[in-house]
Order: structure tokens, then C-alpha cells, then sequence
């Protein structure tokens, strides 16, 4: 699986950005990162970064969104769009993100276009960052958001199951012997005959 994906979208302006999906193996989550244009074609990732951790669950919502499956990120807003996903530690209102994944405004009935971050570090307003997605990167996006999620729910079975979850990750089934033994076969060509059949006393059973 590719561990990285990139969307970058420098225009005429400068005003432009660009986004980055990045999965770590064993961190049960991607990370995405959105930074502003600071050059013709150039991103200034080192000042103007800002990154957001998402889990398995949020990648289900960014992959429904994609499929066409629901119109947007997040609560619809009451006015044709989407609240987006909010992270936000309860009661630090300082710090936030939003991630809003929704269509081009007044075209909600078309699939979703823009990706965009909007953040508050220690309660400064930074500059909203958005990349706009045609088809072809919301099909690989999917495939991405996809892919990861296999990859996590993997780790967490093979890493929680104790012996049950060793067992069933090998490639192939464990087959234990068996003790039992076949019933022997008669010899062919033979025809076994039944003794004479006595009391207990030894005496012939008359017939």
C-alpha cells in the first residue's frame, strides 16, 4: 500500500495549498497535513503547516463522502452545507481543528470538491487552507482511506487477541494428530465363521 498521499494545488494568486495523507504502521491512525503556497510552485511546510490526527472512524466518514454515500463532512450546518469534523479537546477552546470535506457552494447536490482545515492554535485564527479534489482524486483517496482502515482493524486483531488472534494471523491452519486408530480391514478372499455358541455353564445351546 502506498504510505503517502499527496494533492497540491498551486494557482496564479498564490493563495493555494496543498494536503498530505500520511499512514504510520502501528499508529492506528493517518495523519493529515495542509500547508499555504509560498512560492509559484512551492509550499511553505516548514512555518505554515498544520496537522490533524485521524482515526479509523473519521476515515469512514472522509470514505462515505467520497463514494457519493453522504453530501459532506460532518452535521449538515442548516444551510445546505456541512459543520465538518471538529476536534477539540473539552473545555480548551483554544485549540481546534475543523476538517470540511463539501461541495462547491450552491452545487450541493454535486459530489464533494473542496478538503479544507480550519485551526486555532493557543486562540490565534489561522488562515483557512483548502485544496480543491476532482474525480480521479476522490477515487484514490478512497482507495487510501480504504486501505488504511483494513490495515488498522488488522493490527488491532492480531495484536489483542492473545493466543486465538497468534493463532489464526499464521498462513496456514495448525492440524493436530489424531490417536485414533482405523478399524482393521478383514483379509480378502477369506470368510470368517462364527464358533459354536455355548451357555455359560459350557453346555451346547440346542437349537
Amino acid at each position: 500500500m502506498k504510505r503517502k498521499l499527496s494533492i497540491y494545488r498551486p494557482n496564479n494568486k498564490g493563495d493555494g495549498a496543498a494536503a498530505q495523507f500520511e499512514f504510520t504502521d502501528g499508529k492506528d491512525a493517518v495523519w493529515l497535513s495542509m500547508a499555504p503556497q509560498n512560492g509559484e510552485k512551492s509550499f511553505n511546510w516548514k512555518e505554515g503547516k498544520i496537522n490533524v490526527k485521524l482515526g479509523i472512524y473519521e476515515l469512514g466518514a472522509i470514505l462515505a463522502v467520497c463514494e457519493g454515500r453522504v453530501g459532506g463532512l460532518g452535521q449538515p450546518d442548516g444551510k445546505g452545507g456541512y459543520k465538518g469534523s471538529i476536534h477539540q479537546i473539552q473545555g480548551q477552546d483554544q485549540n481546534s481543528t475543523i476538517i470540511g470535506l463539501t461541495p462547491a457552494a450552491g452545487k450541493e447536490d454535486q459530489p464533494a470538491r473542496y478538503l479544507s482545515i480550519s485551526a486555532k492554535r493557543n486562540g490565534e485564527v489561522l488562515p483557512r487552507l483548502s485544496v480543491g479534489l476532482g474525480t480521479g482524486e476522490r477515487e484514490v483517496l478512497a482507495v487510501f482511506c480504504r486501505h488504511a482502515m483494513l490495515e488498522m482493524m488488522v493490527d488491532d486483531y492480531q495484536g489483542g487477541g492473545g493466543e486465538e488472534a497468534s493463532s489464526t494471523a499464521t498462513d496456514k491452519p495448525v492440524v493436530k494428530p489424531t490417536t485414533a486408530s482405523a478399524p482393521a480391514k478383514k483379509p480378502a478372499g477369506r470368510k470368517v465363521e462364527a464358533g459354536p455358541q455355548v451357555n455359560e455353564d459350557g453346555s451346547d445351546i440346542p437349537f
